[in-house]
């Protein structure tokens, strides 16, 4: 939301390079520190110093709009405006649940609300009532809203299910449990600038779906190969699909809902993305408690059918 929507897909997705930047860093931490609770200390203590950024990050102007605060938002945008050297529209903003927007006044919100009917069931913007916040309920009420929450959350628990399953069974894996981490962080960044110039030229829902696909396709083919270092690169290319996914996904989850409701749809997805984290493990020991071919088998066939799913 803090940058121009001609550039706001590929800094979303470029981003996330400096995630990759961290799980480098943490193969790095775990060398130097082969014991898990000096490792989890270091780790924390590097979560806890990001918080001294907290004061120098503003806060959404599209929020401040939706929550009625006009001059906070104008406030915040021209000093983004006088950072980069231009000026303002001269127009007022105008995109509150208190004030009724005006064609020839107000510069209205690049994103639409008009899949939010208002409490007369009429499309938002036939009434200032459809300015109202709205939360879980709308998604619920709302046949098009709920279509998008119900896809995006399969979607979203099926990716972090793979992701974290790849990489917290990196030990069941052949060969040595760092360079089997190293590669598949390795596959996540080349994802990561594979997504960069596709996100713009080939649209979000494409790159997601062909993430899923290959990363699905890639865990059905590990848990069906010989426990060589063949099953190591399809992991890999596993999670090289997944991350592609993973990149895309946050940026188009939020352009599919309206500002009132876009807070509530992102926090439910990202709830349905840690279920996702939590049963991967748990898939992961019930592989090899089973004993049904290999250690691989059974989570990759799981991971690889929910990939292929959503």
């Amino acid at each position: 939301q803090a940058v121009a929507l001609r550039c706001r897909g590929r800094v979303a997705v470029g981003s996330l390079l400096f995630f990759v930047f961290g799980e480098f860093l943490l193969i790095a931490l775990a060398v130097g520190l082969p014991a898990w609770g000096h490792l989890a200390l270091v780790a924390g203590a590097i979560n806890i110093a990001a918080m001294l950024l907290y004061p120098f990050i503003p806060e959404s102007a599209r929020w401040l709009l939706s929550q009625g605060k006009q001059q906070q938002a104008t406030e915040l945008l021209q000093a983004i405006a006088a950072a980069n050297g231009g000026h303002m529209p001269q127009q007022p903003l105008v995109c509150s649940k208190d004030t009724n927007c005006s064609k020839d006044t107000a510069t209205i919100c690049s994103y639409s609300n008009s899949d939010v009917p208002d409490s007369s069931g009429k499309p938002d913007g036939s009434s200032s009532d459809g300015q109202a916040r709205l939360g879980l309920l709308s998604l619920l009420q709302n046949r098009s809203l709920f279509i998008r929450s119900a896809v995006l959350l399969v979607t979203w628990y099926a990716l972090m299910q793979v992701y974290a399953g790849i990489s917290l069974g990196a030990g069941n894996l052949p060969g040595s449990l760092y360079a089997a981490f190293a590669m598949g962080t390795a596959a996540e960044m080349v994802a990561v600038l594979v997504a960069l110039p596709l996100v713009d030229r080939v649209g979000r829902h494409t790159v997601i779906s062909m993430g899923l696909l290959l990363g699905g396709g890639a865990c059905l083919a590990c848990a069906n190969v010989p426990g060589t270092a063949v099953v190591a690169v399809l992991a890999a290319i596993g999670k090289f699909g997944c991350s592609a996914s993973m990149s895309v996904i946050p940026i188009y989850t939020a352009e599919l809902f309206p500002t009132s409701v876009r807070s509530t749809a992102m926090g439910i997805c990202s709830q349905a993305a840690r279920l996702g984290a939590i049963a991967a493990p748990f898939m992961l020991m019930l592989g090899s408690q089973l004993h049904i071919g290999s250690l691989v088998f059974l989570p990759y066939l799981v991971f690889g059918s929910m990939s292929c799913l959503a």
